[in-house]
């Protein structure tokens, strides 16, 4: 990890819906990512401020440097709600939903 930067992975749950619903993770209000049901991807940020979030909400955090930073996409089968979860160690922080 480069000097400064923070390493941020999403993951997206597998829905059991036969249409692929595709999220949109955006980091300070770019989208950065698309990911379909069961992919992840992995980025390295600016450490500092940054919101993080997806379908045009966003959640505030302070992001240092060197660190790792999970967060866990939950759709229902349905794909019309969505959770966003914080996962650090074994705890798990509800950010925001739909």
């Amino acid at each position: 990890m480069s000097s400064g930067k923070a390493r941020i992975t999403f993951v997206r749950n597998r829905n059991d819906n036969s249409v692929p619903i595709i999220t949109a993770v955006s980091i300070d209000d770019w989208v950065v990512a698309t990911l379909g049901p069961g992919e992840k991807t992995t980025l390295e940020v600016d450490a500092g401020l940054r919101h993080v979030g997806l379908k045009g909400k966003s959640t505030p955090m302070t992001l240092k440097p060197a660190r790792d930073y999970f967060f866990y996409i939950e759709l229902n089968k349905e794909g019309t709600q969505y959770e966003l979860h914080s996962v650090l160690k074994s705890t798990t922080v509800r950010l925001h939903n739909s």
